[in-house]
Formats: C-alpha cells, structure tokens, sequence
C-alpha cells in the first residue's frame, strides 16, 4: 500500500477501488456492530503487475514479520476491512487462487466472516 494512504478501512478501500490495475467494486455491511468497508477486485487485462505476475495491494517491511501480497491476473479477491480502534483496520481476504469458483467460496466464508465479534478494547499483554 502506498505510503501516504490513510489507515482506516475507508481510505484503504478508497485506494484500492482508485487502483487502475484492479477492477474494483465497493459495497459496506455491519461485522459484529462495527462498519465494514467490501471491496470485490479482479486484475485488468494486460495490467502492469510486479515481479511475481500480482498486482501489490499489501505490504508491510517491518519486523518482524515483513510480507507482500497481491492480487494475480484471473484471480478474484475480496477484501473486508474494518475499524476496530482508531488507527486498526483489520483486513481480512478472500481469494480464489487455491479455491476454484469464488461465489462458492464466498458463500462458505462469509456466514463465518459476518459472525465476527471485535473486543471494543485492546487486549492486554
């Protein structure tokens, strides 16, 4: 994700509905009482995409877990995003690289996703 994108859900899903590599749709629903930001993407035909064929939408070089991920050409994804705290968005992906026919997938996961409940406060250590 772009440096200068805000954290929450909205600014992230704004960013990735503007993207001109990905064909993006965006919807909202309730998790748990809290808003989430669904953003349903595929990769446009013939897009410039980043060494290993993806187009990157998540990307963090921290410690210590530092990753990359990306949507691939014929892939479809969905992305759900919610505010939890001010300044943590959870993100939680759907795709269909390993799972053939994303409606079935969809169908599966989000009863499961909807019956997510978020602690109204951090957990702690």
């Amino acid at each position: 994700m772009a440096p200068n994108v805000g954290a929450s859900a909205a600014a992230i899903a704004d960013w990735m509905a503007a993207l001109p590599t990905l064909h993006a749709s965006r919807s909202t629903m309730t998790i748990g009482g809290l808003q989430a930001e669904v953003v349903d993407a595929k990769v446009v035909d013939g897009a410039a995409t980043c060494g290993w064929g993806d187009v990157l939408i998540v990307s963090r070089t921290s410690k210590p877990d530092p990753f990359a991920y990306g949507i691939g050409a014929g892939q479809q994804m969905r992305i759900i995003l919610v505010d939890v705290l001010p300044g943590r968005t959870v993100a939680m992906f759907l795709d269909d690289q390993a799972h053939p026919g994303f409606d079935a997938l969809a169908a599966a996961a989000m009863p499961i996703v909807k019956s997510f409940v978020f602690s109204p406060s951090p957990p702690s250590t």
